[in-house]
């Protein structure tokens, strides 16, 4: 094995751990992916199209496809939508308009996937069985136990955080394909030979020696662990199927030996039956000894019965990540360290100014001082996290307010675009949207008083928080209908309007923590703690709120293992 230093990739303090994770640039545009500023139909550039099968041999209908430019930078670099599609219902797509030379990945909904390299406008049809993911071990070299390492694999949208452990790296979640070149941070490791990666397999580079010999620890795990997680729906009111929907799975110091678990190099997998499901490790503490799994269930019927079985073994394949990908916009866990607040939807991850590392509603969280703590979601001034007043989208977050004597701030895009925030006139929380309006305003609106031609719209859940006491708040916006959420249970749909004097002002980043105004002014920073804040595409339902509510609060949470 070959190493070569690289400055091509730049390096992130910290990774999300996941498969074919699309990068998505802030306040940037299509054209700069790679260079290309091809035009659609240009002959110049390839099409390609094909059929997609399963390993088991049925069709792969409904997967994800993606073209993506032999120079593409999973760090830096935006995929065009148009590189991207869906297979029909007979497992057959059809992408055009692509780079001379590319590659092609698929994520199917069980888990198998696809990564072919090396494609070229030559190569017009294109069908191939995907397959279950395979692990591939390496010497650490000069890194020491316990570092936290990216692994990329360049021209591919593959990223992955990896722990070293024993003196080795396990990428695990690897396509079965022929690799011939990774990256590890900054270096890049070019195999003399292309490595075959083993479909639900292992291989192993690693040099024995001696030294490493009598270095790793012998008591590694022998017999898989097996735990099931059982869940019913029965009590929680639920009227309607809920689709795609992630679910925490949490372990503590009665369910695991973490102490001996993180000696040993293996893999987690998680099923439903035999569904194998997309499983996120997003929290693994021994001293702790917490740990947090998200899995995507497809569907959550009423009334409905049944369990979801988490297993670790070594030297096997984890199960595919990619729980927060669809109708996911952004999702921060908090659960990183408050060096970088990670976003594993799609990479749009924050700054954190004098954050404190704590104990959340799920898993780990930050505690914001009051006076100086926020995070900085840099470069998202126009970007996913910009809502016009005909979008539709779902933000939920977890927030337990220190101090309610003043109003303290919990996210939003500056004071006239949204915001939500614990609002101390009322003993609430306050939800604020803002709109330009051009209309002419009548003479008794406001006698002496100077407006900008801004429209404010408020929903409010008054009296309702309590000092030291965990709030999950959730916004639902469908066109120009907003809905407000306290613990699952609907506050305000109606909401009040009036015209507000200062500006409407759109330049701010999405920021959690603290309130901009305008270009230069800040205030309202929060004290206390915040957690899992998602935002999603989708209008979410009183039933998908009341789903997430249940698993996600900190006390009686389901599922609860059995």
């Amino acid at each position: 094995m070959i190493i070569r230093k690289s400055a091509l990739y730049g390096l992130l303090p910290s990774a999300v751990a996941g498969v074919f994770v699309v990068a998505m640039a802030a306040c940037s545009s299509d054209s700069n992916v790679a260079g290309n500023s091809a035009e659609i139909g240009n002959p110049e550039f390839a099409s390609i199209s094909g059929t997609l099968t399963l390993a088991g041999g049925g069709v792969a209908a409904k997967t994800s496809v993606r073209c993506i430019p032999e120079d593409f930078n999973i760090f830096k670099d935006t995929l065009p939508e148009r590189w991207g599609t869906t297979t029909d219902s007979n497992g057959f797509y059809s992408l055009d308009s692509l780079p001379e030379t590319f590659a092609i990945e698929a994520n199917s909904s069980n888990g198998e996937i696809l990564l072919k390299l090396g494609l070229s406008k030559e190569d017009s049809t294109y069908s191939h069985k995907l397959s279950l993911p395979g692990t591939l071990i390496l010497d650490a070299g000069d890194h020491k136990n316990g570092d936290t390492l990216q692994v990329s694999i360049p021209g591919t949208t593959f990223l992955r955080e990896i722990i070293v452990k024993n003196g080795q790296i396990a990428i695990d979640s690897l396509p079965a394909s022929e690799i011939s070149t990774i990256r590890i941070n900054k270096d890049s490791v070019e195999f003399e030979e292309p490595i075959k990666i083993i479909a639900n397999g292992h291989i192993s580079l690693v040099t024995e020696t001696e030294e490493k010999q009598d270095s790793v620890q012998t008591d590694t795990i022998v017999e898989p662990l097996q735990l099931q997680f059982k869940y019913s729906l029965a009590g929680l009111d639920i009227e309607n199927t809920v689709t795609q929907v992630p679910i925490a799975l949490r372990l503590g110091a009665s369910d695991i030996d973490f102490e001996q678990v993180s000696k040993t190099n293996g893999a987690w997998v998680a099923k439903r039956g035999k569904t194998m499901l997309k499983l996120d490790k997003s929290y693994f503490n021994a001293e702790r000894e917490q740990a947090v799994f998200w899995v995507l269930l497809d569907t959550l019927k009423a009334n409905s019965k049944d369990s979801i079985t988490l297993s670790f073994s070594e030297g096997t394949s984890a199960s595919a990540p990619g729980v927060f990908s669809k109708n996911f916009i952004a999702a921060w866990h908090f659960d990183e360290g408050t060096e970088t607040a990670i976003d594993v939807a799609n990479l749009q991850n924050g700054t954190p100014y004098n954050v404190v590392d704590t104990t959340g509603s799920v898993g780990a969280a930050y505690y914001y001082n009051g006076k100086s703590s926020y995070v900085d979601i840099e470069q998202s001034c126009s970007a996913g996290l910009s809502f016009d007043m005909n979008d539709t989208m779902s933000i939920s977050v977890w927030a337990k307010v220190e101090d309610i004597s003043t109003s303290r701030f919990v996210l939003g895009k500056g004071s006239t675009q949204f915001h939500l925030k614990y609002f101390a006139s009322n003993e609430g929380w306050l939800f604020e949207r803002y709109e330009t309006k051009t209309d002419t305003i009548a003479a008794d609106t406001c006698k002496d008083c100077t407006f900008n031609n801004t429209w404010r719209h408020w929903y409010r859940a008054d009296s309702t928080a309590k000092a030291n006491e965990w709030a999950m708040l959730t916004i639902v916006q469908q066109a120009e209908d907003f809905k407000l959420y306290l613990n699952g249970v609907l506050a305000d749909d109606s909401g009040a309007t009036g015209y507000f004097e200062d500006k409407y002002y759109t330049e701010n980043d999405f920021v959690i923590g603290r309130q901009e105004i305008g270009k230069d002014t800040t205030g309202q920073y929060f004290k206390g703690i915040i957690d899992e804040l998602f935002v999603q595409r989708i209008p979410a339902d009183a039933d998908r709120i009341k789903v997430m509510y249940e698993n996600q609060k900190p006390e009686g949470y389901w599922p609860r293992l059995k």
